[in-house]
């Protein structure tokens, strides 16, 4: 939420990865809140999942897939000088298919989490489920981020070999 505050004093933008994070987490939340019912909060997780992971898996039907736009973010940031060199990466073929395997294996691992979760929930009870969803959520998330730096340098490495030149970022 602070980096969101950040980016809109800055810049005037609104960050739309932040906004889907925040609304992914409060949106659970408040279902819980206003149903008085711990399993509404089950739903909107999965739910949540689900879109999460058909976001991915459809975003590699589009030209560059979401990944590509969520670890630009994070590298480049605001600095368009930053942001014209991520995108030039685009025209190695290795980078192309990195962006797309890391794509969908986000996808892959949201889907995964949404069938454990349902299966969770159908023999545990809906208390065991919620306590333990967000932290499979956290160690899941904080998996792919080590899968994606390791992909990325994987990248890095193939392409600075094979064009033989130096990662420009």
């Amino acid at each position: 939420m602070l980096n969101n505050l950040r980016v809109w004093m800055m810049s005037r933008r609104l960050d739309p990865v932040g906004i889907l994070m925040i609304g992914s987490i409060a949106s659970g939340t408040v279902a819980s809140l206003v149903a008085g019912n711990i399993f509404y909060k089950i739903i909107t997780d999965c739910i949540l999942n689900s879109a999460w992971g058909l976001a991915f898996l459809g975003s590699l039907f589009f030209r560059r897939p979401l990944i590509f736009f969520i670890i630009r973010q994070l590298v480049a940031g605001e600095d368009a000088s930053r942001t014209e060199i991520w995108n030039g990466l685009w025209r190695y073929a290795a980078f192309r298919l990195t962006m797309r395997s890391i794509t969908a294996t986000w996808a892959a691992v949201y889907f995964a989490e949404l069938l454990i979760e349902v299966a969770f929930a159908r023999i545990l009870s809906p208390e065991t489920v919620a306590t333990f969803s967000p932290l499979m959520g956290v160690v899941a998330t904080l998996a792919l981020i080590v899968f994606t730096r390791q992909r990325m340098r994987s990248a890095r490495t193939r392409i600075e070999l094979d064009e033989h030149l130096k990662w420009p970022l």
